[in-house]
């Protein structure tokens, strides 16, 4: 379903400019690796609707360190992406009527405690400079590294 999340927000953002749109997630289990989100979108999930992270680090790309911490938190180099990441974004809304966001984290906290990791864990949701955001009526659970990890954000 990765591909299916990337394909959905690479065409919301033509909506961008005509105030706009929402990615609904129905009732599922909807296992995906890494995906950008995009300005003036609603991330929507249903009820019953489980995004389902990968436990293929393959699917969880690596970026570079933060500026602030200027080396990946937990060791030298880059990190992980986050499973839901924005960089640069406005008007973004991460909602529902109480779906989830499971980020099967065992896999990375066994890397951390086993000290096997090859790079420092993603969050289940990281934005960086962004602003206007709103997160709600989601659950998020079994993060790799934090849930949600807003940064360098306003409003």
């Amino acid at each position: 379903n990765t591909h299916a999340f990337q394909n959905a927000i690479f065409y919301l953002r033509s909506f961008a400019d005509k105030g706009g749109a929402q990615l609904y997630v129905p009732a599922g289990r909807w296992l995906t690796g890494s995906f950008n989100l995009t300005s003036h979108l609603t991330l929507f999930l249903d009820k019953h609707a489980i995004i389902l992270a990968s436990e293929d680090p393959i699917w969880w790309p690596v970026i570079n360190p933060l500026p602030s911490y200027g080396r990946g938190r937990e060791l030298p180099g880059g990190r992980h992406i986050s499973l839901i990441h924005g960089e640069y974004l406005t008007d973004v809304i991460i909602t529902g009527d109480n779906g989830t966001i499971d980020g099967q984290g065992a896999v990375w906290w066994n890397k951390y405690l086993n000290r096997t990791l090859d790079y420092t864990r993603g969050h289940l949701v990281e934005l960086i400079n962004s602003k206007d955001v709103v997160i709600s009526n989601v659950t998020f659970l079994n993060s790799p590294f934090w849930n949600i990890h807003p940064v360098y954000c306003s409003n």
